[in-house]
């Protein structure tokens, strides 16, 4: 029975293997399954009552209507809406920027651009984010907040490697995609030269997606929300100094995302830095982090969501 709740959770063969030989899941940062304080310690002539009262003795829940979850789901997933939508308003601000500053191929290049970046890092990345959110929703539910900020840090380091090695490579090809796709040699060299300048912009963008979801494991759902519509006010005025009156073109545009997901992961690294809730959970990378095991457990477990995912 406990292998099959775990694998149900996708979870990684380590956490399998320890759990199996502990039978203790707080040991290995993961929240008690439902299903097993409703199996464990009973015998067939258990009454339904006797069940009830373990569960209750075990989990702090309240019963909810269909409608109050649907509430609390529309609650907990806006502010994550609203900031990838904040997001999405930055880069529609620099395509108008740099339509009324510049010629139809700059808007060519740029929105190329953007897709080369979404479609081969910006979506992939998300997707490999996905592993984050089973383990560390487990680990937050065992309380086991060593672990929590084990798995984030693990992220971090995971992210990178496929950062450098997968999305940097396509990103130095973007020329040739253009061209690939039909695309005119003065659009391809506009699209190419924005889609370089932006590696930084995706790369402080991960790492803020990372600390966002931090804090949502920990229930503190609307920073990220709040932090990004600052930012996003402040964009106009990155568009134009960079695009309008230094005359920067899409060059400009991809320095001020740098400059606006710069501020994003600033700030919300100080926030976190500050006023994170379980300081227990809040460290640098240590040894554990480094283990080449651990990474490739963690890929293990963010397989299925990361294919799923894109």
């Amino acid at each position: 029975m406990t292998d099959d709740i775990i694998d149900n959770n996708n979870l990684s063969e380590n956490f399998i293997e320890k759990s199996n030989k502990s039978n203790n899941y707080e040991e290995v940062g993961i929240a008690t399954p439902l299903t097993h304080i409703l199996t464990s310690n009973h015998s067939k002539e258990t009454s339904v009552e006797e069940i009830l009262e373990n569960i209750e003795n075990n989990i702090d829940f309240e019963i909810l209507t269909n409608f109050d979850y649907f509430v609390l789901i529309i609650e907990k997933s806006l502010p994550a809406t609203f900031s990838l939508l904040f997001i999405f308003i930055a880069e529609t601000i620099n395509i108008m920027f740099v339509g009324h500053s510049s010629d139809h191929n700059s808007i060519a290049g740029i929105g190329i651009g953007t897709l080369i970046i979404n479609a081969t890092g910006y979506i992939l990345c998300m997707g490999l984010l996905g592993g984050l959110d089973t383990l560390g929703s487990q680990a937050f539910g065992a309380k086991q907040l060593y672990f929590l900020g084990l798995h984030t840090n693990i992220t971090r380091i995971s992210v990178v490697l496929f950062f450098m090695f997968f999305c940097c490579p396509c990103f130095m090809c973007s020329y040739q995609i253009c061209i690939l796709i039909g695309q005119s040699e003065e659009i391809a060299i506009l699209a190419s030269s924005f889609v370089n300048h932006m590696i930084l912009s995706l790369f402080l963008a991960i790492q803020f997606n990372v600390s966002v979801r931090y804090l949502q494991f920990q229930l503190y759902f609307t920073p990220g929300m709040y932090i990004t519509l600052f930012t996003v006010c402040l964009h106009p005025i990155w568009s134009y100094i960079l695009i309008t009156f230094l005359k920067m073109n899409v060059v400009g545009a991809a320095y001020a995302m740098v400059i606006t997901q710069f501020l994003n992961l600033i700030i919300i690294s100080i926030y976190i830095h500050f006023w994170t809730p379980y300081p227990e959970s809040y460290f640098c990378f240590n040894q554990e982090s480094f283990e080449l095991a651990k990474i490739f457990d963690y890929l293990k477990v963010k397989y299925n969501i990361f294919t799923y995912h894109t």
